[in-house]
């Protein structure tokens, strides 16, 4: 019975980590994914191995030091590296990461907002600097999270936290964890979030706040309400998931510290809450309890929200930038807030995006890392601690080769595949260094769309009939996202 149930779990894990609405996932060739805290960033590779740099005490390293480039994740008890992951995660002061079998893992400081037991591992701990198991989760499917609470799906669609559930600086708040603060300060292992009756798509976690996007692609929220960010059209904070006023069609959202962003499936970018520094691209400074699209943005297929700035990535490659930019955020060579979208300087072929406190990622179609901003703690992963980053600078120790820096083999090498032209109209062309063995085409929900056996290095597969949008391609052991124009 027992095996029959695993295989169930896996059929279903891979059709949701396929779906577009998991826009965390959108896989590059190498680098598949990248996430950051305050002063530190954490990447997973397509061998599933796990890097991290920055600030001490969130590594995972085994050790409690800065790291100006990327260091590999250690296992359980400091013993091997954490391997067979699919998916990383990450709150202010730590790190969490699923594995292929459905548990969850943490690593960092376990006290945070007043509340000790932000890792979900059962203990009062002060911090871990390796891998420990989340208590009371299994057969998750999905990661989210941010600030110092981290949430998590699972197979039955039932959505789980664990963390603080007090809010910011000004009382009563919190909430996020679907508890009223009155009745509990948090939890220090996983707990299911009441309240929530449709299956989930996706969720993400703001500074003390929770987003849940559903089956019927509308939003609920609950947590931290005082500058109107959970969009319920008031600032109450509820401790109960609430539908998002005035939003339908949602594919993607993210939380940033007191403000959200969500992406239409029509291109079309909304957000919500504080806007002190143009962060909602608004283009003024007043805080709205309601979704306001940024008017001037189309064509976006990803979104992600700073502390206070805001990142798009549009269908052509583009990143573009909004809000706080004293420490280079908005990575256009200044320091100038900027309350409309400027284009990110440099950057071309970007397949995914990632903002953080004061510092932001970017992948590339070719599997390559960039960062910039606020580098004082080298999280930017440059190698040196430059204070700032005006503009994009490629992360080193992680690139092409996906190859470990330690010289370590693994048992989940990757060959490199490539896709192209990407975005394609009429025919992509697949091409590796080795035979392509199955190639699966999935379109946005999941559906196959293509299915063949290649014994040659190359293959021409005609996209010209699928309609427009996201579409994802799976070899042996690399994950592609194709857009289709």
């Amino acid at each position: 019975m027992k095996k029959n149930h695993n295989k169930t779990i896996g059929k279903k894990r891979i059709l949701l980590l396929f779906s577009s609405v998991f826009c965390n996932l959108i896989f590059g060739q190498c680098v598949t994914e990248v996430w950051g805290g305050a002063r530190h960033c954490i990447a997973l590779q397509n061998d599933s191995t796990v890097w991290t740099w920055g600030a001490p005490g969130s590594l995972g390293d085994g050790a409690s030091v800065e790291r100006d480039a990327p260091v590999q994740v250690h296992g359980a008890n400091n013993v091997g590296f954490l391997t067979s992951v699919v998916h990383v995660m990450s709150g202010e002061l730590f790190n969490f990461a699923l594995k292929r079998d459905g548990t969850v893992w943490s690593w960092g400081s376990n006290v945070a907002s007043g509340f000790t037991g932000t890792l979900g591992d059962g203990t009062t701990v002060a911090t871990r600097n390796n891998a420990v198991q989340v208590v009371g989760l299994d057969s998750a499917i999905a990661l989210g999270g941010r600030g110092y609470h981290s949430l998590a799906i699972r197979v039955d669609s039932s959505v789980w936290g664990w963390g603080s559930n007090l809010g910011g600086a000004v009382p009563p708040g919190g909430g996020q964890l679907g508890i009223d603060t009155a009745v509990s300060h948090g939890s220090n292992v996983a707990i299911k979030i009441a309240g929530i009756t449709k299956h989930v798509r996706q969720v993400t976690g703001g500074g003390f706040f929770t987003l849940v996007l559903l089956s019927d692609y509308t939003l609920v929220a609950c947590g931290n309400n005082y500058y109107g960010e959970l969009g319920v059209g008031d600032t109450t904070s509820r401790h109960v998931p609430t539908p998002v006023v005035g939003l339908s069609n949602i594919i993607k959202v993210s939380g940033g510290w007191q403000h959200a962003v969500a992406l239409k499936s029509d291109g079309t970018v909304w957000t919500w809450g504080k806007n002190q520094q143009g962060q909602l691209g608004t283009g003024d400074t007043l805080n709205r309890n309601v979704p306001t699209q940024v008017v001037g943005l189309n064509n976006v297929i990803a979104v992600s929200g700073g502390d206070y700035s805001t990142l798009a990535l549009k269908a052509d490659g583009t990143v573009w930038a909004w809000g706080g930019n004293e420490r280079g955020e908005c990575g256009d060579g200044t320091k100038v807030t900027r309350k409309h979208p400027v284009q990110v300087t440099g950057l071309t072929n970007v397949t995914y995006i990632a903002a953080r406190d004061y510092h932001n990622v970017a992948i590339k179609a070719d599997g390559t890392l960039w960062s910039w901003g606020w580098d004082l703690n080298g999280q930017c992963g440059t190698g040196s601690n430059h204070d700032t980053l005006w503009t994009p600078k490629q992360v080193q120790s992680l690139g092409l080769s996906c190859s470990s820096t330690t010289g370590i083999e693994t048992n989940e090498k990757a060959t490199a595949v490539k896709a192209y032209p990407n975005p394609v109209i009429n025919d992509v062309t697949i091409q590796t260094a080795t035979e392509l063995g199955l190639v699966t085409i999935y379109n946005a929900i999941g559906e196959t769309i293509y299915k063949e056996k290649i014994f040659s290095t190359e293959q021409q597969i005609d996209l010209s009939k699928q309609a427009a949008g996201i579409y994802f391609l799976q070899t042996q052991n690399t994950y592609l996202k194709i857009i289709k124009e």
